[in-house]
């Protein structure tokens, strides 16, 4: 893994967060549409996310809560792992540098 798919997962990752927050703050909003929001394989440059808009047929939010809050959970994660991985990489080039010198 290197930095540039590190870092798109993270921003992937955010949009994610910023969506799932978006419909849990309007999840008892009337006719409210939530966004599905899905982190998908970007080919070789790291990952990607894609939005589609949910359409409601009831007077009623559609947003799942547990989903929303499941989402948030793994994209913390997430972030922080490629957080870490991000960090791990910058030491080992910090090394083989003051190696090198």
């Amino acid at each position: 893994m290197n930095v540039s798919s590190s870092t798109s997962s993270i921003y992937a990752h955010q949009n994610l967060l910023d969506s799932s927050a978006h419909n849990t703050a309007n999840s008892n909003t009337e006719n409210f549409e939530r966004t599905d929001t899905r982190v998908v394989e970007n080919g070789t440059s790291g990952v990607k996310t894609v939005s589609i808009q949910e359409e409601n047929n009831t007077p009623y939010s559609n947003t799942d809560l547990v989903k929303e809050m499941t989402d948030q959970i793994v994209s913390y994660n997430v972030v922080g792992a490629n957080a870490v991985s991000i960090q791990t990489q910058n030491d080992v080039s910090g090394t083989l540098l003051d190696i090198k010198a």
